[in-house]
């Protein structure tokens, strides 16, 4: 993590850590560390409290302050081996605060721009460039709004996503959304007007902004579990009073068909009553979950699988321990993974993997824990992720990671994928620097392998690992066309 301020002023922020102590007082084991201009300046570890650090330069030009967190292999119990820092204020010489939302000059300023944003998550998920950074900032100038109240609003993306007259506040319930007219079906049509208690729609809202907080789905029956995006295209529009204009077509053929419009205002889409978040990166790929299986948040580990495991393991105590309560002290090791040195007729014959090679729906991970059309990726859409996407190292609510973002037409989306380590036995490896993401799609030329993404601070490929490893599992649903 690291700022660039300009010319003299006092830089502000407040950091802690709970690690690893070196009892020697040399910081050689894990330890929080910032650096300025390339100068490593302090050092701490151990159990540290929240503590407060300010940095003076008394010269003109760029300065850079740098703050990392190095960890060794060994996983000291009782620490949760990380660093945070928050609270990072630049006062100019003359008590100028630095500006919460910047002007910035190019799309490489984004995200340091956004960092720290009540909605981080969703606006950098969809403000990937400096016209759209520019767009998202003008609309909170024309408002009035202040730039740090802005910035700090856990609603910052869906207010300017609709084009409200200011930051929306309270909560919303079911029925705070409903269909205000509708006027008869034409050339299979559909075409009505939608309302929302307390937030009228802007007439600046773009149809694009609109269609990350609201989604439009078809079904041929009133099963709840039936209705998806899939079934209709849909066009959105705004009405002068303040409506959502909603044009639906549905997709094939029905003698009945019914619409309804979902809003997210406060999380990223999910589908029909699936409560996991997903993005499309790009056109006619797969919807990326936005979290791993067994995470809350976008940046949380989750559990961790052996290849073709579907109970999950999580970190506790420094114990591996199994989510269905089988194992209080398992091991990721290749007598405990039962799919290693099977090759790849032995695994369709087991029932390990379909004719199409790739993990059977039992034995994915993503679906029996997600159920629906989840599943792993293929290796070949980890291939499509990289080719189709660009990536940025970023660290966000004190984990490092990669932010994944699409291009083009889906440059306003993304996802986080953490670097959260692998499981190696008894033991937690590289947590923090590097991530390894299974994918169903196992290793045709060593029956001890498959195929995963791979990543660090420096890197994004994919590779073949051991299937014994424990790894992430970061879901997909829909396939290619």
């Amino acid at each position: 993590l690291e700022v660039t301020v300009s010319g003299k002023g006092t830089l502000t922020f407040w950091w802690k850590v709970s690690c690893e102590p070196d009892p020697r007082g040399r910081h050689t084991y894990d330890n929080l560390s910032y650096s300025v201009d390339g100068t490593n300046v302090a050092w701490i570890d151990g159990e540290r409290d929240w503590a407060q650090q300010s940095v003076t330069f008394d010269t003109d030009g760029a300065h850079t302050v740098r703050w990392t967190y190095s960890t060794d292999d060994w996983e000291e119990p009782g620490y949760s081996d990380c660093g945070w820092v928050d609270g990072v204020v630049w006062t100019p010489e003359g008590g100028v605060v630095v500006d919460p939302l910047p002007e910035i000059a190019s799309d490489s300023e984004v995200t340091n721009a956004l960092a720290g944003a009540g909605d981080e998550a969703r606006l950098m998920a969809h403000i990937g460039n400096k016209a759209q950074y520019d767009l998202f900032r003008a609309w909170v100038d024309a408002k009035g709004l202040d730039h740090k109240t802005a910035k700090d609003s856990p609603r910052a993306w869906f207010s300017y996503a609709i084009g409200a007259n200011g930051l929306v506040e309270g909560n919303f319930q079911s029925g705070d959304v409903e269909v205000a007219s509708v006027e008869a079906p034409a050339s299979g049509v559909f075409t009505f007007k939608v309302r929302v208690k307390n937030a009228p729609i802007g007439s600046d809202a773009t149809a694009a902004n609109l269609a990350t907080v609201f989604e439009v789905q078809g079904s041929s029956s009133l099963a709840a579990n039936s209705f998806s995006s899939k079934n209709v295209n849909a066009v959105l529009g705004v009405s002068a009073d303040g409506q959502l204009i909603v044009s639906a077509t549905p997709i094939g053929n029905f003698n009945v068909f019914f619409v309804r419009v979902r809003m997210y205002a406060d999380e990223e889409m999910g589908d029909g009553d699936d409560v996991h978040a997903k993005v499309q990166l790009w056109e006619g790929g797969p919807y990326w979950a936005t979290t791993n299986i067994g995470a809350e948040n976008p940046e949380d580990s989750g559990y961790y699988f052996w290849w073709g495991d579907t109970v999950g393991y999580k970190r506790e105590n420094a114990k591996w321990v199994a989510t269905d309560g089988s194992s209080s002290n398992f091991s990721f090791d290749e007598t405990n993974a039962p799919t290693c040195g099977k090759d790849i007729a032995t695994l369709q014959s087991e029932g390990w993997i379909t004719a199409d090679g790739v993990l059977a729906p039992e034995h994915d991970a993503a679906h029996v824990h997600w159920g629906g059309d989840w599943r792993m990726p293929t290796d070949a859409e980890f291939s499509a992720l990289i080719n189709n996407c660009t990536t940025t190292w970023i660290t966000t609510n004190g984990v490092s990671g990669r932010l994944v973002t699409g291009k083009g037409a889906y440059a306003n989306r993304s996802i986080f994928l953490p670097a959260v380590g692998y499981g190696d036995e008894s033991r937690l490896y590289s947590s923090g620097s590097i991530g390894f993401y299974w994918s169903s799609t196992p290793d045709s030329g060593y029956s001890y392998g498959a195929w995963s993404l791979y990543f660090d601070s420096s890197n994004f490929s994919r590779g073949s690992s051991g299937r014994a490893d424990g790894r992430s599992v970061r879901p997909v649903r829909g396939f290619a066309e």
